[in-house]
């Protein structure tokens, strides 16, 4: 007997953007990341270009002490919070499974509340300035990390830290069980490839931070705000100054390893560009490895410090620039690894390409110059804008770099579409000259002795010297603005109309580019075989062998 079945009505569940929104898919999840990271650039952009027009107080003088405390606040935290860890994380998520053969990221529910957490946390954080009737705080204290913020902006504050802590600390481990659990059976460890190594590195200093950041919102928020552990209170200790946690320690509580185990994913990024775009042997990946070790150590025990440093004490004041300075041995080794990579092949100049090398170059040169204009022996002034220099021209432009080398170089296999090569290297150049003005720029400020984060009235005072930083600080941020803005503008172009590719255009060795474009939902229909950590180079090889006879 015939049965009438009703049709199906679709209901609400069934629409493409829910379906898309509550995917558990790491490829989903990791473009979300990277959108998250993009948008929130754009806000962050916007806050470092009336900083920098700020900078120079005669002809502009857009802020008033207030304003500007709060725009600095809002730009240091968006973006190291809301820019470098979302696309680090996004990245991580979204390659890890697969450059180790795997067709899955492992516990992806946990990985998608990591994400929706981390928004959550991201969210609080560049709106938290924005929170009641800010009070005003003393100059010490609103510095490049500070700002003022009102009881109410506090807890929005420690809330967005904690939701920040514990959604990365979530996806973290997604990407560690993945890596350990999921690789294919002939990806052994010694076969991963160097990013895919960087990924776990990353996700174990990120881990580490989050916990004990985790710990610190938490109290603070179980607290309401009220203790004296917690107050906004500075008081002079043996020529350094003091502040007991809140806003400014708890940003670098977190903020200072996690600036660490984005370098990790930055040394990963531009070994495997490099690898890519250079014909030769690997024959420093010995030292890279060493140096990403080395990087993961530092990012560790520097959250175990500040789990005992005493807030901004006269040690803190010194371990900051020996943080820095002890970074560059495994860096140099990575350094080293990169030239001995280059030296052996021929080098095909593409955009990610020439972003990695000015990446590596803002590394190496930037940070010995950093180092020896005052932080070897005697130390200048932490509030010095040497420290801005360091940490905000030299780490924060070749982190910048890095990752617009890593979205240039992973777009095709994300999207399936290719960038415009013109416009990317119309963003190329706008970004080395950005980042090398601002660089040259921070230097003369701090040379003119100039208080990092000083509000606008303290800069009407400046020296010639200081107006004339103050000019190239400008200059730079116009000019990483309009090639950051760029890179934006044609992605969203680029996805709507940009020339389809295949599997693998830039000719690389890693599993990734064995798939299709982007990927399918299960990742890979079929794997390659796997003798070495450059599977297709070898697949290459095997195919060109009948050939040769």
């Amino acid at each position: 007997m015939a049965v009438n079945a009703r049709p199906s009505v679709p209901t609400w569940r069934d629409g493409a953007g829910i379906r898309v929104l509550s995917s558990v898919d790491h490829k989903h999840i990791g473009i979300f990341y990277l959108t998250l990271g993009l948008g929130v650039l754009a806000v962050a952009g916007v806050a470092g270009l009336l900083l920098a027009f700020d900078l120079d107080h005669a002809p502009f003088g857009l802020l008033d002490s207030f304003a500007h405390n709060q725009v600095a606040l809002l730009q240091s935290t968006g973006a190291l919070y809301g820019v470098a860890l979302p696309i680090c994380l996004g990245l991580a998520c979204y390659l890890a499974p697969l450059q180790i053969g795997a067709r899955r990221l492992a516990l992806p529910q946990l990985n998608a509340i990591g994400l929706w957490t981390v928004v959550g946390g991201v969210l609080l954080l560049i709106t938290s300035p924005a929170a009641g009737n800010a009070e005003q705080i003393t100059a010490e204290f609103a510095e490049t990390f500070g700002g003022p913020l009102s009881s109410q902006g506090r807890q929005f504050f420690a809330l967005g830290m904690l939701l920040v802590a514990i959604g990365s600390s979530l996806t973290a481990v997604s990407v560690l069980a993945t890596i350990s659990r999921l690789r294919a059976p002939a990806m052994v460890a010694a076969r991963m490839p160097v990013f895919a190594w960087a990924t776990g590195f990353f996700s174990l200093a990120v881990l580490v931070a989050g916990i004990a950041m985790g710990a610190v919102s938490a109290v603070f928020l179980i607290d309401a705000g009220t203790a004296d552990f917690f107050a906004f209170d500075v008081t002079s200790v043996e020529g350094g100054h003091v502040a007991f946690y809140g806003h400014l320690p708890q940003v670098w509580f977190f903020g200072h390893p996690l600036l660490y185990a984005v370098l990790i994913l930055v040394a990963g990024a531009i070994s495997e560009i490099v690898r890519a775009f250079s014909s030769g042997r690997a024959n420093g990946r010995g030292l890279i490895m060493l140096g990403l070790i080395g990087l993961t150590v530092l990012s560790i025990l520097v959250s175990l410090y500040h789990l005992v440093a005493d807030g901004f004490s006269a040690s803190f004041d010194r371990s900051v620039p020996l943080a820095a300075f002890v970074a560059m041995v495994p860096m140099g080794a990575c350094a080293v690894g990169w030239l001995l990579t280059l030296k052996s092949g021929r080098v095909n100049m593409q955009p990610p390409f020439a972003l990695a090398l000015l990446a590596s170059a803002l590394l190496i040169a930037g940070t010995i110059v950093g180092l020896a204009l005052g932080f070897v022996g005697d130390f200048k002034d932490p509030s010095s804008y040497h420290l801005t220099a360091l940490f905000s021209g030299v780490l924060g432009g070749a982190t910048i770099a890095a990752l617009l080398g890593a979205l240039h170089y992973w777009f095709p296999k994300i999207t399936g579409r290719a960038l415009d090569p013109r416009a990317a290297w119309l963003q190329v150049g706008l970004l080395s000259a950005g980042l090398i003005a601002l660089l040259i720029g921070q230097y003369v400020v701090g040379e003119s002795n100039i208080a990092r984060g000083a509000a606008s009235e303290a800069t009407a005072a400046w020296s010639s010297g200081g107006k004339i930083g103050a000019a190239f600080t400008l200059a730079g941020f116009l000019l990483v603005f309009f090639a950051l803005a760029g890179f934006i503008a044609e992605s969203i172009k680029a996805v709507k109309s940009g020339r389809r590719v295949g599997s693998d255009p830039w000719s690389a060795d890693t599993l990734e580019w064995f798939t299709t474009s982007p990927p399918p939902a299960t990742n890979f229909n079929r794997l390659p075989e796997i003798r070495s950590s450059r599977p297709l180079a070898d697949l290459r090889a095997r195919l060109a062998r009948p050939h040769a006879r």
